[in-house]
């Protein structure tokens, strides 16, 4: 038949007659009506019936009876079951169809936008909410019918995290840390701390004993069994600070003029400066130039801030060094001299502080720097003599120009 099943109350059947070696057919509809016909059309009323076909050949003869081959005017009522009504999201749920009668088309709508061909799907909802769940069925292209399940499936909301701690920055290590979960309706609790702790305690302490940022990562667990995750970049700062400086030199001459270089380090950006000079002075630049004035010792001192309100301070006593400057001079014993002779020469030079540096070129490349050398020429000529004395930056140069004669 070109059906074997129909929901409607009369329906056209069309037959079709595979049977071979024969030339007479005769039809019994199962209803009281037969045909003659090879393929026949037959008008069926409500009910369920048997089809016989006789093919003869006006010699031999052959009966097939299919039994309760027609149905005309069945009912059908798709039904399903699932495997849970209450589900978190992202979990899996099983649809079952229960359909009684043999369906063979399946149209799944899940209420959130998605839809299935399967007889017995799977599927995912995403989002919270409740959703109405439909099965449409057909046999045959007939008999299509829709059941309907109102708020058949409650996916429960995410839990919603709320957690906090007692401090959240410090300037020193260690740096003890109490942290405290107030999400409702939570009965169990994974804490994940980047510096390599971990927690399944609703209200930790964490010990954290390096300077950096720490994210800090919760995943919880209510009473439906619903899980969620929160995760606070750098929720935990231990900020390292450290304050320094340097000079190019320093011991300088009295009013000379010292640039100061910031080498201070921090984490986290540093917002303000303050440079104390030891003579009353003080500047709020990261890279001051200051001018000392008289001779003297001075201490310096250098306080830090970053955004944090972490702070640090350097103090160098007696640092910075003026000197008066020096006027450099110097005689020998001799002028005049044969080579490979000593000559003795002395420092004449003057200053208000300590000379502490000497630097003798005899111009036969050839250097010193005792206060006092001793020093022989080999080869005969006329060679001018220098001398650089000072103390650190603050020095003078005196040369005498043809000052020693070597002769044969």
């Amino acid at each position: 038949p070109s059906l074997n099943i129909s929901c409607d109350t009369s329906k056209l059947i069309s037959f079709q007659n595979n049977s071979s070696n024969a030339n007479n057919f005769f039809w019994k509809f199962g209803d009281g009506f037969s045909s003659s016909n090879h393929d026949p059309i037959h008008n069926y009323i409500s009910g369920i019936y048997d089809v016989e076909l006789v093919a003869d050949n006006g010699i031999c003869a052959d009966t097939i009876i299919y039994s309760n081959l027609i149905e005309i005017g069945a009912i059908i009522n798709p039904n399903f079951i699932s495997n849970y009504n209450q589900i978190c999201k992202n979990d899996t749920i099983l649809f079952s169809n229960t359909t009684i009668d043999s369906t063979d088309s399946w149209l799944w709508d899940f209420g959130d936008g998605s839809t299935s061909n399967l007889e017995n799907p799977t599927h995912i909802f995403t989002y919270s909410g409740d959703f109405d769940v439909s099965l449409t069925t057909s046999i045959q292209g007939e008999c299509i019918k829709t059941q309907y399940v109102n708020n058949c499936i409650s996916v429960f909301q995410d839990p919603e995290i709320n957690f906090i701690s007692n401090d959240s920055v410090s300037c020193s290590v260690p740096f003890l840390v109490s942290f405290q979960d107030h999400s409702p309706d939570i009965i169990d609790w994974q804490w994940v701390f980047e510096n390599g702790d971990s927690s399944n305690l609703q209200n930790p302490d964490i010990l954290f004993n390096t300077f950096n940022n720490f994210d800090v990562e919760l995943t919880v667990t209510d009473l439906n069994g619903c899980s969620s995750t929160m995760i606070v970049p750098d929720m935990i700062t231990t900020d390292m600070i450290n304050s320094d400086f340097s000079v190019n030199d320093s011991v300088i001459c009295d009013a000379d003029i010292i640039n100061f270089i910031d080498l201070s380090y921090s984490n986290s950006s540093i917002l303000s400066y303050l440079w104390d000079f030891g003579d009353g002075q003080t500047s709020n630049n990261q890279n001051p130039i200051h001018q000392f004035l008289g001779t003297n010792n001075f201490d310096i001192s250098l306080i830090v801030e970053n955004e944090n309100g972490c702070r640090d301070q350097l103090i160098l006593t007696d640092f910075i060094t003026t000197v008066g400057p020096p006027t450099a001079n110097f005689v020998s014993d001799r002028l005049v001299s044969c080579p490979g002779e000593d000559i003795n020469f002395t420092d004449l030079s003057s200053s208000l502080s300590n000379i502490s540096y000497w630097e003798w070129n005899f111009g036969d490349g050839s250097k010193s720097f005792l206060q006092n050398p001793t020093h022989q020429y080999n080869v005969p000529g006329i060679y001018n003599v220098s001398l650089i004395v000072g103390q650190g930056n603050c020095i003078d140069t005196i040369i005498k120009d043809n000052f020693i004669e070597i002769v044969a």
